[in-house]
């Protein structure tokens, strides 16, 4: 299969549904997915790392209050104007963007459901038994899907 490297090519999966519009609804959708991620993705950097190093944090706190908290927004926000200066294509940035993810959710889960079976951090309020069936199915299934994920990106 072709690997997909422009918005022009993504969007013809909508070219049936709509025609030679297909492009400029799929950039408008693009366009408005990233002026909502960019301040969201920004400010959970800024709240991720504060929380790492034990910042002061809070959209509610002044420059001065949380000042590395600020930096790291800032700075997440200008790292997107550089990758675009230097010619980084967007969509294959998106797909590693994934396959990166789909690579990092197995441990996440397992981590996650590893503590919610734990009754020394739990206590008494560990998984039930459906908890557990949904949790360990989302652990399997996202490691097929990592899997796959690497499978087609490199071979």
């Amino acid at each position: 299969p072709q690997m997909i490297t422009t918005f022009e090519q993504a969007s013809t999966v909508l070219r049936p549904l709509l025609g030679n519009g297909a492009f400029v609804v799929f950039s408008l959708g693009i366009i408005g997915t990233g002026l909502l991620a960019i301040p969201v993705l920004a400010g959970s950097i800024g709240y991720m790392l504060s929380e790492i190093f034990g910042w002061v944090e809070g959209m509610n706190k002044t420059w001065r209050e949380a000042k590395n908290f600020y930096i790291v927004m800032v700075a997440s926000a200008v790292s997107g104007v550089v990758m675009v200066l230097l010619g980084v294509n967007p969509v294959t940035a998106l797909i590693y963007t994934a396959v990166f993810y789909s690579i990092i959710t197995p441990p996440i889960v397992y981590v996650i459901m590893d503590i919610a079976n734990n009754r020394k951090i739990m206590g008494e309020k560990t998984n039930g038994p459906l908890a557990n069936i949904f949790g360990w199915l989302t652990f399997f299934f996202s490691l097929l899907v990592a899997a796959a994920s690497v499978y087609f990106l490199f071979f």
